[in-house]
Order: C-alpha cells, then sequence, then structure tokens
C-alpha cells in the first residue's frame, strides 16, 4: 500500500472513531434529558435544538467552502478573513429576520417564551463561528482535531446540560450547555489553525 493510502485510510478511522463517540454523547444527552426533565421541558428544549439545526443549515455550506478554500490556497488568513465576512453578513441577517419574526416563531413552535427562539439565534451565531474553524481543520487535514472538536461540543452538551438543568435552568441550562460547548470547540480549533 502507498503512504497516502495507509494515511487516508487512518485518518478515516480516527474520524470515524471520534464522530460516534460524539454520536454516542448526543444519544445519551437524549436519554439523561429525557430523564432529568419533565416531558413539556424536554419537548421545548428539543424543539429549541431543532430550531438551532434549521437556523444553522448555512453553516454546512461556510464549512465547505472553508475546507476547500483552505486546502487549495496557502494565504490561510485571507481565507479565514473572507469567511469570517461572510459568517458575519449571514448571521446579521439571521438576526433581523429572527428579530422581526420573534413572536411569531414563539407561536408557531408553540414555546413557553421568546427567549427560546433568542437562544436558538445565539447558537446560531456562534455555530457560524465554528463552521469556519471546522472547515479551515478540514482543509488544513487536521481530521483528528476535527474530530475532536465534534466531541467537544457534544460532552460538553451532555455535561454542562446536566449540571445546568440540575441547578434548575431546565431549557436555558441546555441552551448555555449549546453555547459553552460550541465556544470550547472554537477555542480548540483556533488554538490549531496557527
Amino acid at each position: 500500500m502507498k503512504k497516502t493510502e495507509q494515511e487516508f485510510e487512518k485518518n478515516s478511522l480516527i474520524l470515524f472513531v471520534l464522530m460516534m463517540s460524539a454520536n454516542v454523547c448526543n444519544y445519551l444527552f437524549q436519554i439523561v434529558m429525557g430523564n432529568l426533565m419533565e416531558v413539556e421541558q424536554y419537548a421545548q428544549a428539543n424543539t429549541v435544538v431543532s430550531l438551532v439545526g434549521v437556523l444553522s443549515i448555512p453553516t454546512t455550506i461556510i464549512t465547505m467552502i472553508s475546507a476547500r478554500y483552505i486546502a487549495l490556497n496557502d494565504r490561510i488568513r485571507d481565507v479565514i478573513r473572507l469567511m469570517l465576512k461572510f459568517a458575519s453578513c449571514i448571521g446579521l441577517v439571521l438576526a433581523i429576520v429572527i428579530l422581526i419574526l420573534l413572536n411569531k416563531i414563539t407561536i408557531l413552535f408553540a414555546l413557553d417564551s421568546r427567549y427560546y427562539v433568542i437562544g436558538a439565534l445565539a447558537i446560531t451565531v456562534v455555530n457560524l463561528c465554528y463552521s469556519i474553524t471546522s472547515g479551515t481543520l478540514q482543509g488544513m487535514k487536521h481530521f483528528f482535531q476535527y474530530g475532536m472538536q465534534s466531541i467537544m461540543i457534544a460532552a460538553g452538551k451532555l455535561i454542562f446540560s446536566i449540571g445546568l438543568v440540575l441547578l434548575g435552568w431546565k431549557v436555558y441550562g441546555i441552551i448555555t450547555a449549546l453555547l459553552l460547548g460550541t465556544g470550547i470547540a472554537i477555542v480548540y480549533g483556533v488554538h490549531y489553525m496557527k
């Protein structure tokens, strides 16, 4: 086997194991939160997480563009600056639209508080920054660090949620846990982007 094929297989296996570990954390999160929260609060929390998933669709595009241009370009800082501008524009547009439609979205998703929607927006904005770091790590072929970012988000969500829900924060605890987990992953990713 050629060295590049062996390296590719090794990186693929490492990334697979790390991603599966993150999935286990996400699965445990659902089980633990289902047991710690009342049914209505658990449903509200899952609605917020689902709303984040919908609002975060642009992050996939940012990740793919970042990975491609970082892999093809030696001027990494220029690409990152460009992606930050792009992500900022998307974040600004999302924020304006969400804030204009805040009450309607709250009613549409039958949420108890419009602050849940604002929390989902905050997580989405943080996810936009995360997508730049994850795309950059992929483009730089730092697959282990990329996989570790996924674990940090999932494990952070699980661990911080348990603590915050037990403290009585309920849905706000999950929102805060997602922000903390993603924030830690961003800091970790930025460290390896140097």
